[in-house]
């Protein structure tokens, strides 16, 4: 259960950037059906990855802060030599925003399927920060000029989920106090 869990939650996760970049600015629903096949995948072995990483470090904080680390740069290397978004084929790219995307990607999963009664209530702030900002990314995108949708739409990312940051620094203080 909680590996289906895990990849449902990731997939949510993914929908307002998606459906913004796929859909109102690209205008590509095929491409965006595919992008979901491609992210169900990919959360399926991040899943696996992730228990790996908890198996081998012990640790609460050394686990997420490795886990932080490599869902990031996996999902930079993913952006760079399969999308094409790397830093010298794609310059306008910002690769702090896609960074924190990716650590988001399997983050935000792995905290909501946690059964820890401490991590209940961030849980649930994590649910309602993410339902407010995919609103409010969903009607500027409806609403701003299609032509200014690829400046701003990647700056609201890369504020978002450096925001989300807070929630992960949080969920390990949560535990690292549980643990002890």
């Amino acid at each position: 259960m909680n590996f289906l869990l895990f990849i449902v939650y990731g997939l949510i996760f993914v929908q307002a950037p998606e459906i913004t970049n796929l859909i109102i600015i690209n205008k590509l629903p095929g491409v965006f059906v595919g992008s979901m096949i491609v992210y169900t995948i990919l959360l399926g072995f991040g899943y696996a990855i992730q228990k790996a990483i908890d198996k081998l470090f012990r640790g609460v904080v050394f686990s997420n802060i490795l886990c932080s680390i490599f869902f990031g740069l996996a999902g930079l290397a993913f952006e760079w030599f399969i999308i094409g978004n790397s830093p010298w084929k794609n310059p306008a790219a910002i690769q702090w925003g896609m960074f924190v995307y990716w650590v988001g990607l399997f983050m935000i999963p792995r905290i909501l399927i946690d059964k820890h009664d401490a991590v209940k209530g961030l849980a649930r702030k994590i649910k309602i920060f993410y339902l407010a900002y995919s609103a409010i990314h969903i009607i500027l995108a409806l609403t701003l000029p299609a032509k200014t949708l690829p400046f701003w739409i990647p700056i609201l990312w890369t504020v978002v989920y450096t925001g989300f940051a807070g929630f992960y620094l949080k969920y390990i203080l949560l535990l690292k106090n549980q643990e002890t």
